[in-house]
């Protein structure tokens, strides 16, 4: 049996269990697997809505030949802007799934 060393992806406690296969273990209960599950569900969830709502920003502009770019949102923002920050948050949530996976 190897012993793997690290840390539960959840929360800072060691994960540390001898495993007869040689395979890691990525979380130290199951109370933090499951935690870890819900959390990629939400996660995605959130991106699948963040895309959503890029589509339809990318549609109106392709839609209004370009002019919807050239006007500022309600809070002010450019439409440049807001398509960075859309797609700054898609690029958080799945970083973080990604960490949940055990890809650091």
């Amino acid at each position: 049996m190897r012993e793997q060393s690290r840390e539960c992806l959840v929360c800072p406690y060691d994960a540390r269990r001898p495993r007869p296969h040689g395979y890691g273990v990525r979380y130290c209960s199951v109370r933090c697997r499951r935690l870890a599950e819900y959390e990629r569900a939400r996660l995605r969830r959130r991106a699948h809505r963040i895309h959503a709502e890029l589509a339809e920003l990318l549609w109106l502009d392709r839609e209004n030949n370009g002019l919807y770019s050239i006007h500022r949102s309600t809070d002010g923002r450019t439409f440049q802007a807001e398509v960075a920050d859309l797609r700054g948050g898609i690029a958080a949530c799945m970083s973080r799934v990604r960490i949940l996976l055990g890809g650091r």
